[in-house]
């Protein structure tokens, strides 16, 4: 595996997000997404070697870029992000070993149920038994037009690589105006193969996290803009 310390993944112009995580694949090798503003392009960076340098993977063109996020099965990359121009939650799936450096990767919707450009971070991650993605993002609706909310969305990852989304639940339904970032900055892990969230909550003291059919085994962990955590179903 990969040895990383203090090491130049590529150079000035390109920004990272958090909860893009450099990712291992099962080869070894190690791979993490940037994002070039001035450019329009979504890079995919690749450390295949201990005492390899950094190199181009592939790339994705797209332009106003909030956030990304990532994960892997394999040596296959999955990738969403949002844009401050468009209402769709938008997603890549590519194998690292047949990527091509020359031709940009295409992208697909797997949401527009959103306010266009209404985000305020995302997550992505795998279940432990490799079936299922888990993407979760705050963003506002045309039904809480007022504040962010977490959202969620499940895949399920077929034998060939290929996602399968459902349906875009909302998990807060906060709708007030005064608290306009009540539910921001979200982060998904998997627990025996079910999501568990966790997100910064402002300004509101209590919340309504919503009920759905998995509802008896997901447990909403709020962080507190004041530092303090509490947790409910």
């Amino acid at each position: 595996m990969p040895n990383i310390s203090n090491e130049l993944v590529i150079g000035s112009g390109y920004a990272t997000y958090r909860n893009a995580r450099p990712q291992l694949l099962s080869n070894g090798w190690i791979v993490a997404a940037v994002y070039n503003q001035s450019l329009g392009r979504i890079q995919f960076r690749v450390k295949k070697t201990s005492v390899g340098a950094w190199e181009d993977l592939a790339f994705l063109t797209t332009s106003n870029v909030l956030s990304w996020s990532l994960a892997i099965k394999g040596t296959r990359v999955f990738a969403t992000f949002h844009t401050s121009s468009s209402n769709a939650t938008s997603f890549v799936n590519f194998d690292a070993l047949t990527a091509s450096t020359s031709v940009s990767l295409s992208a697909v919707s797997i949401d527009n149920t959103s306010t266009s450009g209404a985000f305020s971070g995302e997550d992505l991650t795998i279940s432990e038994d490799g079936t299922q993605l888990f993407h979760a993002f705050c963003a506002k609706t045309p039904t809480y037009w007022s504040s962010f909310n977490l959202r969620y969305i499940i895949g399920v990852i077929g034998n060939d690589g290929s996602v399968s989304w459902g349906v875009a639940q909302d998990r807060t339904k906060a709708n007030n105006s005064t608290y306009t970032n009540a539910v921001t900055s979200p982060s998904v892990i998997s627990v025996e193969n079910q999501p568990k969230f966790f997100f910064v909550q402002e300004g509101i003291t209590t919340f309504n996290a919503q009920g759905d059919p998995m509802s008896t085994s997901q447990t909403v962990c709020v962080i507190f803009s004041t530092g303090s955590i509490v947790t409910g179903k």
